[in-house]
């Protein structure tokens, strides 16, 4: 079985990937939308033990933390609330697919325990 840090500094890393290739498609939203994926990635990495609804809520104020960075001026970069959207989805689309993959693994480990 693969371990947790493999997985999930799989997924960071595939996620760096995705951000580029999803910004020639989405310019200026593409890797926003990779930030959520890789803060959530990210976090369950570390292992501080959050649970996943835990680490989409940190990825989501984390990213919207350094949003309001550059709406103050402290970071440099162009405050635009649409990155909001894309922080949302990618959190959201990674707390999805750990809730599937962990049913799924759930279920089979059922099906193992009745036979």
């Amino acid at each position: 079985m693969t371990s947790k840090k493999v997985l999930y500094g799989s997924i960071f890393a595939s996620s760096v990937v995705a951000g580029t290739l999803l910004e020639l498609a989405f310019p200026g939203y593409g890797k926003d939308a990779m930030y959520g994926v890789q803060s959530y990635s990210a976090c369950r990495f570390v292992g501080f033990d959050l649970k996943p609804l835990e680490c989409a809520t940190v990825s989501f104020l984390g990213n919207s933390l350094g949003e309001f960075t550059q709406l103050f001026g402290l970071f440099p970069g162009t405050f635009d609330p649409k990155d909001f959207i894309a922080y949302t989805l990618g959190a959201a689309v990674s707390f999805n697919i750990e809730s599937f993959l962990r049913r799924h693994q759930e279920m089979g480990l059922e099906k193992k325990l009745s036979v």
